[in-house]
């Protein structure tokens, strides 16, 4: 076999981006964020980014000191599906 032989596919999937906020709409730092097995911790300003998220429809988690919050997010490949999560 040769390289010429094999076809190589690499499938990068998509990313989902977004904002943590608290109950008075505040950026909240350091949150856990999760979407399926992946998991990121929000910057600063509340923003985080996963990457290589296959495609299909996740129900994004997020906690910070005890609050917590979800919302559902559609996965495209290639694509970056945005959203904002807020604490409650």
């Amino acid at each position: 076999m040769t390289a010429a032989d094999v076809d190589v596919e690499l499938e990068r999937g998509g990313a989902v981006t977004g904002q943590v906020h608290a109950d008075d709409g505040a950026p909240v730092a350091a949150a856990q964020v999760t979407c399926g097995a992946l998991t990121a911790r929000s910057d600063d300003h509340g923003e985080f980014r996963i990457e290589g998220v296959e495609p299909g429809t996740y129900l994004v988690r997020a906690q910070a000191d005890g609050a917590r919050g979800a919302a559902e997010v559609e996965v495209r490949e290639g694509d970056e599906a945005a959203l904002e999560i807020h604490l409650r």
